[in-house]
């Protein structure tokens, strides 16, 4: 079982009882055995197991309740002692229809300390988001970092090399980080089965059974359009809907591409990148970039051989960038040329850009267009490889991506 670095936020937020700890993903990113992970935690600390009340509710067989207040009833028939602390765990919450209500009940229990699992943002809907103001903590959980793979993978060989850590960072590259993936290593077309079918359990229970979408053909077009773009260049919704009607690949209204791109965002397959100019000084609208949760997923998705993996890094330090909390942007300069992402955190921004390789051929676009900015942040690329016939200038910082992801270099 690989540990999860967001167990220590459960850890250090065990007891607030007034806050519903609510960890969101993508399905099969590891929620379910974060869960069990902190159970196991409790354990150890000495919380007897009459006070830990565990509901996986995409497992019908293991409760015989099928609404809020049928859910509600039960866990509080559990809590026979009012004077000890019970801990409510909750997995799929959102397979229970107006569960917020139970939960909203729950947390006003000082007796109760309460942990939910969802894998849909649906959870922060308007009408979910009104009633629990103010009582949410929300710990978004990705698919493993390379770190968490990385780690995975080294204990396995029991070797640490170069031609190891290369090998394993093919691996992630290609497969990407959704763990249950990993028990078919070696075995490449399980691998790809294994994460088809998890798409094809998105695409059922997150979107078809909750949305009415009559052109299923058409989605799904929509959504391997994006994941082939990945790290492209930004694109209106316009420009989205031209290139369908030309190429024949859908014929849809920009209402619904729109709503068809929000359903992939809300299921968490897809993440949009949002641009702010300094040209026009403000953020720009309906012109994004779209980036995949997993990019492993992404590649099965493609059914094609891999060419340049300039792409898939960015993806990588997109979602890791989102994982240590950065707020993250495109950037358009000043001329309207384009920088991989503006990054914030702490009161401090950095400009960043992503590439495999940093060589004459992409210079101009990777450290030129620093020169079109009128901010003074930092100006970082992150790369696997620098050219010998590259003289880095004008203060730009060059630091390994494969360093940075693991934790041993920072920007």
């Amino acid at each position: 079982m690989i540990k999860r670095a967001e167990i220590e936020l459960l850890k250090q937020h065990k007891d607030t009882t007034t806050i519903i700890k609510i960890i969101t993903g993508v399905r099969r990113c590891g929620k379910s055995t974060l869960l069990q992970q902190y159970v196991e935690y409790l354990k150890k600390i000495g919380i007897h197991s009459n006070q830990i009340i565990l509901l996986s509710l995409d497992q019908p067989d293991t409760y015989d309740f099928t609404t809020w207040k049928e859910m509600l009833t039960y866990v509080l028939s559990k809590c026979t002692n009012k004077n000890l602390k019970y801990y409510v765990l909750i997995d799929e919450v959102q397979i229970i229809q107006d569960w917020q209500i139970a939960v909203n009940s729950l947390s006003k229990k000082i007796f109760i300390d309460i942990y939910v699992t969802g894998s849909n943002a649906y959870l922060f809907s308007n009408k979910i988001s009104t009633l629990l103001t103010g009582k949410i903590m929300e710990i978004k959980l990705f698919p493993l970092s390379f770190k968490d793979f990385y780690d995975y993978e080294i204990q396995l060989v029991k070797t640490q090399s170069l031609n190891e850590l290369a090998k394993i960072w093919k691996k992630y590259l290609d497969f990407g980080g959704l763990p249950g993936q990993l028990i078919y290593e070696d075995k490449q077309q399980l691998q790809k089965q294994y994460i088809n079918s998890v798409y094809n359990d998105i695409l059922v229970k997150d979107i078809l059974n909750r949305y009415t979408i009559e052109h299923v053909d058409e989605f799904n077009r929509i959504c391997r359009f994006l994941l082939k773009n990945i790290g492209g260049k930004k694109i209106s919704l316009r420009k989205i809907v031209d290139i369908g009607n030309q190429e024949n690949k859908w014929s849809l209204s920009p209402t619904t591409v729109s709503n068809y791109i929000t359903y992939l965002q809300e299921a968490l397959i897809v993440n949009k990148l949002d641009y702010f100019s300094y040209k026009n000084n403000q953020e720009l609208i309906n012109t994004s970039k779209y980036f995949a949760t997993d990019h492993g997923m992404r590649n099965v998705l493609m059914q094609e051989k891999i060419s340049g993996y300039g792409r898939i890094i960015e993806n990588i330090v997109y979602i890791e960038l989102l994982r240590r909390n950065y707020i993250v942007k495109g950037l358009i300069t000043t001329n309207n040329k384009e920088i991989d992402f503006l990054i914030t955190k702490d009161n401090m921004s950095i400009n960043l850009q992503v590439c495999k390789t940093l060589d004459k051929d992409n210079y101009d676009s990777e450290i030129g267009n620093f020169n079109y900015l009128n901010n003074r942040n930092k100006c970082v690329i992150l790369c696997e490889s620098v050219s010998d016939d590259i003289e880095i200038n004008n203060g730009v910082i060059v630091v390994n991506v494969i360093d940075w992801l693991l934790h041993t270099s920072d920007i």
